[in-house]
Order: C-alpha cells, then structure tokens, then sequence
C-alpha cells in the first residue's frame, strides 16, 4: 500500500518497534517482541526482532525535554499512574499551551484526556476542568467538551454493540 501511494519510492520506509510502559508492575519487561508470548520458540520463529521499551515509570521528569510531541505522550502515560489528572495538566501547562495553537495539537490534547478521564471521580474532573479553563480559556472549555463528547460517543457505540450481541443470544 505504501509504495501504491508513493510512487516515487523503491524500498519500504524503516518501522520502528517502540514499547512505551507505565506499568507500575516491578517485574522487568522483555525487549524481545517474541518473548511476549506463550509459544516463544514459535513466535520467535515468526517475529523475532528486538524493540525501544521506554519506562516511564522509571524515567525522571528532567528527561522529557527533548521531543516536544513525544513527550506530551510520555509524560501523559506517566503521570496517568502517578498524579491526579488536574495535577498532569498543570505540570504540562506549557506543552498544552504550545499544543493548543495548532488543530493537530487540541486533538493531541483531547486524545490525552480522553485516555486520563475514562476512570476518574467527578471532583477530579472539575479541577482538571478548571485548570484547562485556566491555562486556555474558552478553549480548554471546547477542548474538554471534545474530550466529554468523544467518551459519551463511544459509550452509545458499546451500548449499541452490546445490545445487537444481546439480541442474537
């Protein structure tokens, strides 16, 4: 397919097998794709390649200064395990506001709450709400509804999914 829509090009572009964890779990990830499954050896036999696994757990804040988009992920992931979603947001305010300035960057910024506010109490929305408001005005408002909207859409989709399933049983 690619080389279809890139007439130009002769060779497939290089993938790039990246892992990114924010297990709290202490046990040490492998960095063998085929050490991830039951039947290594046969796995092994198929996709045997090794891949960047990037802690977030363990690596420092200081670190994640270096790709402004990639960051914003590493850090959402990390801190979705260890700070509240308003505290994240406050710590991230200068790569939110620099986000915010472009169409791809306020859905980077959605898909990032929508990945945090799945599973949080309502107060813990309301501050990270707030905080949103704060840094960006009217549009954290927008942004936030985004996010809301998005969530709601896909909880009428399982809705729908689960009651076809349970009219065919």
């Amino acid at each position: 397919n690619y080389l279809k829509q890139n007439k130009h090009a002769t060779k497939l572009p290089i993938i790039y097998p990246i892992v990114i964890s924010n297990s709290t779990d202490k046990n040490k990830m492998p960095t063998t794709l085929h050490d991830l499954f039951d039947y290594q050896e046969v796995a092994k036999g198929v996709i045997d390649f090794k891949y960047k696994l990037i802690d977030l757990i363990k690596t420092p804040e200081e670190q994640f200064n270096h790709e402004v988009w990639s960051d914003f992920l590493e850090l959402g992931l990390k801190y979705n395990r260890e700070i509240s979603l308003n505290e994240a947001i406050n710590k991230m305010k200068e790569k939110i506001e620099f986000f915010s300035k472009t169409p791809e960057g306020i859905d980077y910024i959605t898909s990032f709450l929508c990945y945090n506010i799945y599973d949080i109490e309502e107060q813990d929305l309301d501050e990270a709400s707030s905080s949103l408001k704060q840094i960006l005005g009217q549009k954290g408002d927008n942004i936030m509804g985004s996010a809301a909207r998005k969530l709601i859409n896909e909880g009428f989709e399982m809705g729908k999914y689960e009651g076809e399933y349970n009219k065919a049983v």
